[in-house]
């Protein structure tokens, strides 16, 4: 039985990165197409919420982005 719990948390696990994938290729398009105002300063707030585990040192450029806008 721990297996079976242990399997499908890796899997359920492995389903979020793939939706957050999602999530971060669309917030990177809105980005691109947004000019310099608080809309571009929310999506590098979200975009880096999203990295905050994936990938630090880019969560960490997108919320310094976002404070210098």
């Amino acid at each position: 039985m721990k297996y079976v719990r242990f399997i499908l948390f890796f899997l359920c696990v492995g389903n979020a990165f793939g939706q957050n994938q999602q999530i971060v290729d669309s917030l990177n398009q809105e980005l691109t197409l947004t000019k310099q105002d608080t809309a571009r300063v929310l999506i590098l707030t979200e975009l880096a919420y999203q990295y905050r585990f994936a990938n630090t040192d880019t969560a960490m450029k997108h919320g310094q982005n976002a404070l210098i806008l």
